[in-house]
């Protein structure tokens, strides 16, 4: 939309951290979602959430058709989408916010244009260009088709300059609660639950 937009500006898809650590001199942020994504815990982390000898393990998005082949043994229904939160960046700020992004999301990301829609079913999007950034396969810190039993035992154990992995997790689900009701993501609470319960018996 035109008028959501000014020229010079842009605006940040978060799918992960971005959603309640936002970047810095934004001035306006609508909940949103991405179509034909899913969201994994499939990047390695060797600072923020783990180290180089006991990496941890952070968010990438796959391209739904992409995503099946690797694996299978997590269903994400296709309508689900992508929930996130998108923020625009005024353009007195946009090169200096686009550079601490750069910056921020070196570790293995690169910059996509993706458009983002407001609600399921809508035939338009509310922001036809969007950035994001995405872990792509090719990343060296691509980590795929890890089990919800393996990557709970990962984010349950790991910790990094950030603080533990399991904090980023827990996180992430409450946002994603509370961005909309129609927010939601099937693996994210299944991974949740299952940190939960391996937290209590340790």
């Amino acid at each position: 939309m035109e008028t959501l937009s000014p020229e010079g500006s842009f605006w940040i898809f978060g799918y992960g951290s971005l959603i309640w650590h936002p970047p810095p001199k934004y001035d306006l942020s609508i909940p949103c979602y991405l179509r034909g994504y899913v969201r994994r815990f499939w990047m390695k982390s060797e600072d923020h959430r783990g180290t180089v000898e006991k990496p941890g393990r952070v968010l990438t998005l796959i391209p739904y058709e992409e995503w099946k082949q690797f694996s299978d043994w997590a269903h994400t229904p296709y309508d689900e989408g992508c929930w996130g939160m998108a923020f625009r960046i005024p353009a007195p700020f946009a090169k200096e916010i686009r550079a601490y992004l750069d910056d921020r999301e070196i570790n293995g990301y690169t910059p996509h244009d993706v458009p983002v829609y407001a609600h399921i079913g809508d035939k338009k999007p509310i922001l036809d260009h969007c950035l994001v950034y995405v872990g792509t396969s090719n990343s060296p810190q691509f980590q795929p088709s890890e089990t919800v039993e393996e990557l709970s035992d990962l984010i349950s154990t790991r910790k990094g300059k950030s603080g533990p992995n399991y904090i980023y997790l827990f996180e992430l689900a409450n946002a994603l609660r509370h961005l909309s009701p129609e927010s939601k993501d099937t693996h994210v609470y299944k991974l949740e639950a299952a940190v939960k319960k391996k937290l209590q018996t340790f």
